[in-house]
């Protein structure tokens, strides 16, 4: 789960870097997975974006697959691994193939929101607080995005859906690794 949120970051930061013209506030996410655009004219950052999406939605839906074999707790895995698959899917169909890319992203935002809340009946301690806060946060960016695009921009108010809850994979997936017993 840390490997697939550590590869989101890496493919869109890396991907923001060598797309020529890319703006984080006009331009969203998924156009760094565009293999053919007129402005970009390097296929580097849509291979790097699309590998990592892929590799990121491998590892989620594996890490899913995983937990619900050790876990009593469909409200997190099943979500989880839905995740895996829209992420995966992202990767796989760039934007430019339309409506199933729209699908696969839209059910990439959708599942990871519900496993994060429900990381709050699941977790124990104080870190479910931080770990459910991050789902809403990204579920209130994701409901009121018409909203946040007036100010931030497309790519800005989609980086508040994203940014948290690829947060939440990093920390909920080191916090599993240190309770060993899950």
């Amino acid at each position: 789960l840390m490997l697939a949120g550590f590869a989101v970051f890496i493919g869109i930061f890396t991907g923001e870097y060598l797309f020529k013209g890319y703006s984080i506030r006009n331009n969203a996410i998924s156009d760094l997975g565009q293999r053919i655009d007129p402005v970009n004219s390097s296929r580097s950052s849509s291979i790097i974006f699309n590998s990592a999406m892929i590799i990121a939605g491998t590892a989620i839906l594996l890490s899913g697959v995983l937990l619900h074999s050790k876990l009593d707790n469909s409200f997190v895995t099943i979500p989880l691994m839905l995740h895996g698959i829209g992420t995966a899917g992202v990767g796989i169909f760039p934007s430019t193939i339309k409506p199933t890319h729209f699908i696969f992203a839209l059910t990439t935002f959708i599942t990871v929101e519900f496993a994060s809340i429900a990381t709050y009946w699941f977790v124990n301690d104080v870190m479910k607080y931080l770990l459910a806060s991050l789902g809403v946060t990204s579920f209130i960016f994701l409901i009121g995005n018409f909203l946040f695009v007036k100010a931030l921009g497309v790519g800005g108010a989609e980086r508040f859906i994203v940014y948290p809850t690829t947060l939440w994979r990093i920390i909920f997936g080191g916090y599993l690794r240190i309770n060993k017993s899950v």
